[in-house]
């Protein structure tokens, strides 16, 4: 049995060039390179019995020799895949089950009867260029560039990507080398290996990524660290997959989740920042804080869409204003042109954060500075939880209105301690932290719609400044008159709903 480590990148077609001219600047004399045109089956029974078994069946063919592939589970934080593999040569492009030893299959698997199921499903062909690097100190990576073609049904979709697998060294390694590569060449980290692409194509199914934001399972005997690594996994995959999805589809409803994602991690690493506290943890958490504010135009983006979403509660009013629409239209369009989210998600600094995300989950430097992520995270979570709570108070006081403006300001605290409780409230399962939650999480939708009525307010005025028309500009002055009307009866139903939440008993 092998066990790859090995980092995907998704890159532009002309990747195998830029790679060769960064190995000879670099690397001088210290790599080898060649091609090959690999051919791979991918196989399954017709229910899916190896996929449901996390196991990944393939027969590769290459120079007229053949090698079957069996994959079984393995772990993906970012684009950083490590699964275990057992490989056996063939005499031909036969699947052959039973050479792979027993120790590669569970335990409840009949090879016998997967032998006599087991069908072609999708093939991947693509070329391959291949360098064997020798890095400064004695590890080696091996850099390949596939270009091709994922197949199943008659339909095709382009492969392009470089993965670059540790064959000596830590995953450090691994990262310092792909971040040397960000400086001369454009990616975006990987997560769906050829194979979940390819049964993807063989459904003809798009699985949506999760966009729920779920209170993360944890127990009292789970450490400081465990719960960290969860909740900074569950920011970092939300983060990913929505940012997958983003750059497949061009959709903005995934750049919002994607943008909510950047902010969940930057979260997690700020709650446990006492816990985890290291150099490499500060300069992270520093460069997260600079990509969330480069970002933060997610978010303006995010409500013109709602305003011109046909199935939103916005558009039967906005309808009644074609000029107001036409404007909405154009700062959609500008935003977009203004902040190029396709080439700012290549660009070498957003790469290397990722980077460093993958990498402080692999090695773990705290460890180093200190034996507090060995404590137990009942009594760290009941502190943080309560530090929240005080926070929350002090900026929303019983005895005090409060004005729209107020409310709007509070929302980036609101926000963190919705968070932070689903990063801890695991460990306080039942129905009174359920009810505490919702209560809270209502508060911060009318907050949120309270936001949303004061950017519509905002975008109206600046649409009535650039206006000639005196037909647009009444047009706009109405839709001012109602977003005042509509703030109004808001806030005073959010003060009402205050009143009653800030003296609820919190669950912990």
């Amino acid at each position: 049995m092998e066990r790859e480590i090995e980092l995907k990148l998704l890159v532009s077609a002309n990747a195998g060039e830029i790679l060769n001219s960064y190995l000879e600047s670099n690397f001088p004399h210290r790599y080898t390179a060649s091609e090959a045109n690999l051919y791979n089956q991918y196989f399954d029974t017709p229910d899916k019995q190896l996929r449901r078994m996390d196991i990944g069946l393939r027969v590769r063919g290459k120079d007229n020799q053949f090698e079957q592939t069996l994959k079984t589970q393995g772990s993906v934080v970012g684009g950083l895949h490590s699964r275990p593999e057992y490989n056996v040569p063939l005499d031909d492009d036969k699947v052959n089950l039973p050479l792979f030893p027993d120790s590669a299959w569970p335990d409840d698997a009949n090879v016998e009867r997967l032998q006599s199921e087991v069908q072609p499903l999708f093939t991947t062909h693509f070329k391959r260029i291949s360098f064997e690097v020798s890095c400064s100190n004695d590890s080696q990576v091996e850099v390949v560039f596939d270009s091709g073609l994922v197949e199943a049904n008659g339909h095709k979709e382009p492969i392009c990507e470089v993965e670059l697998e540790l064959k000596q060294g830590s995953v450090a390694d691994l990262c310092d080398f792909a971040r040397g590569l960000a400086e001369v060449l454009p990616f975006r980290l990987g997560s769906r290996s050829k194979a979940a692409r390819g049964y993807a194509l063989a459904a003809q199914s798009y699985v949506e990524p999760n966009n729920e934001l779920i209170v993360l399972p944890l127990t009292a005997k789970d450490s400081n660290e465990q719960a960290f690594i969860n909740a900074l996994t569950f920011g970092f995959d939300y983060w990913q997959q929505h940012q997958s999805a983003y750059c497949d589809s061009n959709k903005i409803r995934y750049l919002g989740c994607m943008y909510r994602g950047m902010r969940l991690t930057l979260q997690a690493l700020v709650l446990f920042m006492p816990n985890i506290e290291c150099p490499e943890v500060l300069k992270l958490h520093q460069k997260l804080t600079e990509l969330v504010d480069e970002w933060s135009w997610v978010e303006g983006l995010s409500r013109i869409k709602q305003f011109r979403s046909k199935k939103g509660l916005f558009r039967k009013l906005i309808d009644k204003s074609p000029a107001f629409l036409s404007y909405l239209q154009g700062r959609s369009e500008g935003l977009l042109i203004q902040n190029a989210p396709i080439k700012n998600i290549t660009d070498k600094n957003y790469s290397q954060a990722c980077l460093d995300i993958v990498q402080l989950l692999s090695e773990k430097p705290w460890r180093k500075h200190n034996d507090s992520w060995e404590h137990s995270i009942a009594d760290t979570a009941k502190s943080r939880l309560t530090q929240s709570w005080h926070n929350i108070v002090q900026i929303m006081p019983y005895k005090k209105s409060m004005t729209a403006e107020q409310y709007v300001a509070c929302e980036v605290v609101l926000r963190q301690t919705q968070f932070n409780g689903l990063f801890l409230a695991g460990l306080y399962n039942s129905p009174e932290r359920d009810q505490f939650r919702s209560h809270w999480i209502d508060l911060l939708s009318g907050i949120e719609e309270l936001n949303t009525l004061s950017f519509l307010f905002d975008e109206v005025a600046g649409a009535y400044q650039s206006e000639e028309k005196e037909e647009s500009r009444a047009e706009f002055e109405s839709l001012q008159g109602w977003c005042q009307d509509k703030i109004q009866h808001l806030l005073a139903v959010m003060e009402q709903s205050r009143k009653h939440v800030v003296k609820i008993e919190p669950y912990w």
